[in-house]
């Protein structure tokens, strides 16, 4: 308590901070995909659900921090109130997660809205505030170092959506005054050394981009401004950033397919963001997914089906993916349900009773828990979409196929007379040995498993005992992992053209070589000073479902 005192007192006085000639001596802090479990807690001063997602296996957190419910007077420039925000991250920090904070909420005397550009003589209040909440968060017990600046910059309607909690676009009329991808260019040539003063390894991610759902002066289009993100690249803002941060929404799929089915929708839009940003700054940046999910149930007035099935499904399908894309990260939206909303993206209901999605979760980080991507099947039926994976000397492939059929699919085992260990998306374990019963392959050193549009989990037993385990361990800034002892590399499979449902039953099961149980080295328990337990009690009506739409009530 004592050093959170001197640590609050010593902010209270302006650091100095370098100014933005300095910056090109400054690199972006090397960056390396690890399991990119995250999920997004919904706006309000405590981690609603947080025990069930770290039991669920969560690895990543996102929180918002609201800048006007921490500095609240004009008349105390730089005179901050840590409290909430102190048991908020205290918590995250408690429960193991790496949190990725997002900034938003301008004071009224700083911007003419909350979201969006700030008047030029405030620029200074927003750098200040930035280098005494890294120099904070940055320290223990908290060590955030992942820092996002405003959310969805691109919304161009701060009149209808200023609770997205960016509005920095200007193709839509009601835009914010001064609005335009070079105003977020020059806001983030001032924010980013002001960052890398409070810590120089903090990273510097762009608030997450929409980028979908654009304004077209139809009066049904979205808010976003198709034009921000170039614009902001042209403006030199390319340099001030160090992450590429976007949104993803199964509704908007087809804007990203590209005809390969290894190469659409999550991978294809992260694959063009990152392009985007190496034509314009010659570099390879990171890319991270800030939110990404489809909800359980939506309005009456929407044509597009959500149930729980589809749900479940599509947390395997899009982490999957996101291992695929090299994404950093990808934080499903949400942990758990808000009722006054009329999308229900939760893995949890608002009571905290666990949707299908939830054990999907669940089931997903224990079976890729420190895998490794190593490529896509590109041996397999036409309709069929699979990843192969290393999960600690153990190769693992999942798939599902990409229509709603239900086909065979043979594996070539490593060795003949060995077994397949199969996994639905809800921990429902099959092993099927080759030549029994339950094998529909008749050959020798081939098994087939079942495969539909609900994802599975396919293992050869049959390998050997990888000789060497890696023990994950959990770093604040993500680095490469050591390389593990690799499976050989299985035949390719010839497509099977039989189409009739079969159920795997195992009637025949061999001895196999258990699968090492890994012990991963134990997260140190932080014990937060204080909790919070301020209730968010603003509402919103979901406008489509094309992004989250949830209100922002941001502790401060």
């Amino acid at each position: 308590m004592w050093l959170s005192a001197l640590v609050a007192i010593a902010l209270l006085t302006e650091p100095a901070m370098a100014g933005p000639a300095s910056l090109q001596a400054v690199s972006a802090t090397p960056v390396s995909p690890t399991d990119p479990f995250g999920v997004y807690f919904y706006p309000a001063a405590s981690l609603v659900g947080a025990d069930q997602m770290a039991e669920a296996g969560a690895k990543w957190a996102l929180v918002f921090m609201n800048w006007r419910t921490i500095e609240r007077n004009a008349k105390t420039p730089g005179v901050y109130n840590w409290s909430k925000m102190d048991a908020y991250l205290a918590d995250a920090a408690a429960h193991g997660f790496q949190v990725v904070v997002t900034v938003t909420g301008n004071p009224a005397w700083t911007a003419p809205t909350t979201c969006g550009p700030l008047y030029p003589s405030q620029m200074s209040s927003l750098t200040r505030f930035l280098t005494a909440a890294v120099s904070r968060y940055s320290a223990p017990p908290y060590h955030v170092m992942h820092w996002a600046l405003y959310n969805e910059p691109d919304n161009g309607d701060p009149a209808n959506f200023a609770w997205l909690g960016g509005c920095w676009g200007r193709s839509h009329p009601n835009h914010a005054a001064g609005a335009g991808g070079a105003a977020y260019a020059d806001m983030l040539k001032q924010a980013y050394p002001a960052v890398k003063a409070g810590n120089p390894n903090a990273l510097v991610l762009l608030g997450g981009l929409a980028y979908e759902n654009w304004y077209d002066g139809k009066p049904e289009s979205g808010p976003f401004d198709r034009a921000f993100f170039e614009e902001m690249l042209a403006a030199g803002g390319g340099d001030y950033f160090d992450v590429v941060n976007f949104h993803y929404y199964v509704v908007w799929a087809e804007a990203w397919k590209t005809g390969d089915r290894y190469s659409s929708d999550l991978i294809g839009k992260a694959d063009y963001l990152r392009n985007v940003v190496k034509t314009y700054t010659h570099q390879e940046k990171p890319v991270i997914c800030t939110e990404i999910g489809r909800p359980t149930s939506g309005p009456a007035s929407d044509s597009f089906v959500y149930n729980d099935e589809l749900s479940a499904r599509f947390v395997v399908q899009g982490y999957t993916r996101a291992f695929a894309a090299g994404l950093l990260a990808a934080f499903w939206l949400e942990a758990v349900d808000e009722p006054q909303l009329e999308y229900q993206y939760g893995l949890m209901r608002s009571d905290l009773s666990p949707k299908p999605a939830y054990q999907a979760f669940q089931i997903l980080t224990r079976e890729l828990s420190g895998a490794t991507f190593l490529t896509a099947r590109r041996d397999l039926n036409a309709n069929i979409e699979g990843y192969d994976f290393d999960v600690r000397g153990w190769r693992k492939t999942v798939i599902w196929t990409t229509q709603d059929v239900t086909l065979l699919q043979s594996f070539k085992l490593y060795a003949a007379g060995g077994a397949l260990r199969v996994v639905d998306k809800l921990g429902e374990e099959t092993i099927i040995a080759d030549g029994a019963a339950s094998d529909p392959d008749r050959r020798g050193g081939w098994v087939a498993v079942t495969i539909d549009a609900s994802p599975r989990y396919v293992q050869d037993l049959s390998l050997p005992t990888p000789t060497a385990t890696v023990t994950p361990t959990a770093t604040q800034t993500p680095t490469p992992t050591a390389t593990v002892t690799m499976t050989p590399t299985l035949t390719e499979t010839p497509t099977a053209t039989a189409t009739a449902t079969v159920t795997p039953t195992s009637t025949e099961t061999p001895t196999v070589t258990a699968t090492p149980t890994v012990t991963p080295s134990a997260t140190p328990t932080l014990t937060p000073s204080a909790t919070a337990n301020a209730t968010a009690t603003a509402t919103a009506t979901a406008v489509a479902p094309s992004h989250c739409y949830l209100p922002l009530v941001l502790g401060g």
